[in-house]
């Protein structure tokens, strides 16, 4: 049995879920959604992704990532990034997807504020889901000295869900952290719970060395 101070932070504990939850609302509707670049891949992501996405990679290029999370309606978005391109026409004989041409009336992005040489909608995934809430676009900037293609994909792709694991932190914890209409309530919590087991514990441990032999 819980003794009268240890029944009062027990009771203080069950409280303080609702503002634990209220934060945890507040975290989900109102996420930073600026985009998250990602350049430090290591080896293995780099060959995951060439894999996922069905292209493959020489040496001489750059892979890298920029990740905009979903909030409220707006869906996640992915823009893979492959630098120091030789010719369109060479990316284009290692990439196994299938290359339709662009529409005129789709945001396929931009680098650096600049036009793309080219943009095409390419077909990767197996997605049959009708109305389409999806997009995915190959485009190509002119970088002066080489090319860079960037892969524009939108929208429910569950294909891509071990390229966005790279970005867990960002989605679930670093915005918790940020939020401190759950942190300090989080942290009162962990707390609490905290000298709560150990009171128990150690009046668990003395009940046992009191007892006869």
């Amino acid at each position: 049995m819980l003794n009268k101070k240890e029944r009062i932070i027990a009771t203080i504990v069950l409280l303080m879920i609702a503002p634990l939850s209220f934060g945890f609302v507040i975290t989900a509707l109102f996420i930073d959604t600026n985009p998250i670049v990602k350049a430090d891949l290591s080896e293995k992501q780099v060959k995951e992704i060439c894999s996922i996405l069905k292209f493959e990679p020489v040496n001489y290029e750059r892979i890298y990532l920029k990740y905009s999370p979903g909030a409220l309606q707006a869906p996640r978005s992915l823009y893979v990034y492959v630098e120091n391109i030789i010719t369109e026409t060479d990316f284009l004989s290692r990439f196994n997807g299938i290359v339709k041409e662009g529409s005129s009336y789709i945001d396929y992005g931009y680098l650096n504020s600049s036009i793309p040489l080219s943009k095409y909608d390419i077909e990767i995934f197996q997605l049959e889901r009708i109305p389409k809430d999806y997009m995915c676009g190959l485009s190509f900037f002119d970088d002066g000295e080489s090319l860079t293609a960037m892969f524009t994909l939108c929208g429910g792709i569950s294909e891509l869900k071990p390229i966005y694991r790279y970005f867990f932190y960002y989605d679930n914890i670093k915005p918790l952290l940020h939020n401190w209409v759950f942190i300090i309530p989080f942290s009162i919590e962990l707390i609490l719970v905290i000298f709560l087991v150990r009171s128990i514990c150690i009046r668990f441990i003395k009940n046992r060395r009191n007892l006869p032999v």
